[in-house]
């Protein structure tokens, strides 16, 4: 299974571990890197991205940058899309242990972002993450449940 994540171009230790915690089985992992394969053929070489709410399209293990230009979900290394208003979906633990990985991350995510879209690279990373839509609404969502 890490191969195969790896190969399509995700990173297998968050996908695995994801996938562990959810008791989800390595065949549903293999299958959500075949259905990434699989669309990213039918594309093929040099075509657009997909539409970002094409969750399948992205294999299990990546980030979906855009992610961070939209207030309504968060998709997860197996690319489960969690509803940010959702508290049953999207539970207090799991919000703040995402505030604190996407603050932990910043700087991985600020660069990988400003390559894909261009931006101004000379601004601090924290900086960066605070101004995105998603941030601002997670900030919003923390506040909202009193967190």
């Amino acid at each position: 299974m890490r191969l195969a994540i790896t190969s399509a171009g995700g990173y297998a230790t968050p996908a695995i571990a994801r996938a562990k915690e959810r008791a989800v089985p390595p065949e549903e992992v293999m299958r959500r890197v075949l259905d990434s394969l699989a669309l990213a053929i039918v594309r093929g070489p040099g075509a657009e991205d997909p539409p970002f709410e094409e969750y399948a399209a992205i294999e299990p293990g990546s980030l979906d940058l855009r992610v961070f230009d939209q207030e309504k979900v968060w998709v997860d290394a197996l690319r489960d899309v969690h509803q940010i208003d959702d508290r049953a979906d999207l539970t207090d633990a799991y919000l703040t242990n995402l505030v604190a990985f996407l603050e932990w991350e910043a700087g991985h995510f600020a660069s990988g972002y400003w390559m894909a879209f261009g931006g101004d690279i000379e601004i601090d990373p924290r900086v960066w993450l605070e101004g995105t839509v998603l941030m601002r609404r997670l900030r919003e969502e923390v506040m909202r449940r009193c967190l």
